[in-house]
């Protein structure tokens, strides 16, 4: 048992209901089968959604890129492979050339003073 949870593996949702005693029954081989099948699906809709993300940012970074410029090529030394990094692609703007000092301070504006609490007194309507 002890070489299950040090190996990482997790039971499913059915056994772990079954065995903490909030479902009466065990769960069938039918309905692991079919949790395994959901599983399938959502790890396939979730590569499709994935790809199609990367699509949509990649041809909004071509799209934000003045004309005649070329995409930065990433520079490879000999005996290097290419590094297989999820990092989001930058978009460039007019205003990338302004120095990093001017950037917005978002809680900066917050007023002060604004979170504390306010008297208030609740008034009588009359009918």
């Amino acid at each position: 048992m002890w070489t299950y949870i040090a190996s990482g593996k997790r039971l499913s949702v059915q056994w772990n209901a079954w065995l903490t005693h909030t479902r009466s029954d065990p769960p069938s081989i039918e309905e692991l089968k079919a949790d395994l099948e959901r599983q399938h699906r959502v790890q396939m809709n979730a590569a499709i959604l994935e790809a199609r993300d990367k699509e949509e940012r990649e041809h909004m970074v071509r799209l934000a890129q003045p004309p005649g410029s070329h995409p930065p090529v990433p520079e490879l030394r000999l005996g290097e492979a290419p590094e297989q990094t999820r990092t989001e692609p930058s978009v460039h703007t007019r205003s990338d050339s302004a120095p990093s000092s001017t950037v917005r301070d978002p809680w900066a504006e917050v007023k002060r003073g604004s979170d504390e609490p306010q008297p208030w007194t609740p008034v009588v309507r009359r009918k």
